[in-house]
């Protein structure tokens, strides 16, 4: 059984673990044929409509031979993922270094995962974003346990890539904290010019008094800070 959706779903389920959002679109594309990629350009433009940090095309090689994908992971069976470029768009570039980026960091992690990058002629929609990219999950032939393996040692492999904090959350404790402080620090402003202006309109007894003498203030300050950097 080939299961591409339910290989995909292993690949979304283990993103949502590691803290990343998926949209995880499974509509058919069907027949493969020349139109294929027509058809399923419709679904990536609406996908994209998410603004998604990128587009995951995932596909189960047609290879007859299971063993062109077969591999180990420390000692476990897995169907190894081969990475396919699209030559003909116009971030072929982008595309080709986010390929890059992703089997380097898997070739750190899981040597031998990484089948390679295949530089196919078509443009697989890909350039509709620079982070698309075309991932063969094994051929049609090999296991699916062996294929949901797979990419779920990819999926490890995006977060940093992409630059989202794995975990339960992409929320950031030290953001909160900054805006918290800034908050903070702007209370403790306001609260203090407020309340030296209550103090100037009571020690002159009127309003206009008190804007007297904050220019008299404002004036005598000045003076002797010039006065300083003349020093």
């Amino acid at each position: 059984d080939g299961g591409v959706f339910k290989v995909g779903s292993i690949l979304s389920e283990k993103l949502n673990s590691l803290g990343v959002g998926v949209e995880h679109d499974t509509r058919s594309h069907e027949p493969h044929d020349s139109e294929a990629y027509r058809r399923s350009r419709r679904t990536a433009v609406k996908l994209l409509q998410t603004n998604p940090s990128a587009i995951i095309d995932l596909h189960r090689d047609g290879v007859p031979d299971p063993d062109f994908y077969t591999g180990e992971i420390y000692g476990v069976p897995v169907s190894k993922i081969r990475l396919v470029v699209g030559r003909q768009n116009p971030n072929m570039k982008a595309n080709y270094d986010f390929a890059k980026r992703l089997k380097g960091h898997l070739d750190d992690k899981y040597p031998g995962l990484v089948k390679g990058i295949f530089m196919g002629k078509g443009d697989y929609n890909q350039d509709l974003s620079p982070r698309a990219i075309l991932i063969e999950a094994g051929t049609h032939t090999i296991t699916r346990e062996r294929a949901q393996r797979g990419v779920a040692h990819f999926a490890e492999a995006l977060p940093p890539v992409l630059g989202i904090s794995a975990g339960p959350s992409t929320f950031k404790q030290g953001a909160q904290g900054t805006g918290g402080d800034m908050a903070a620090l702007l209370f403790v402003v306001i609260a203090f010019i407020l309340g030296f202006a209550i103090y100037l309109v009571v020690s002159t007894g009127s309003v206009e008094g008190a804007i007297q003498k904050l220019k008299e203030f404002v004036t005598v300050e000045w003076s002797n800070f010039l006065g300083k950097r003349k020093e």
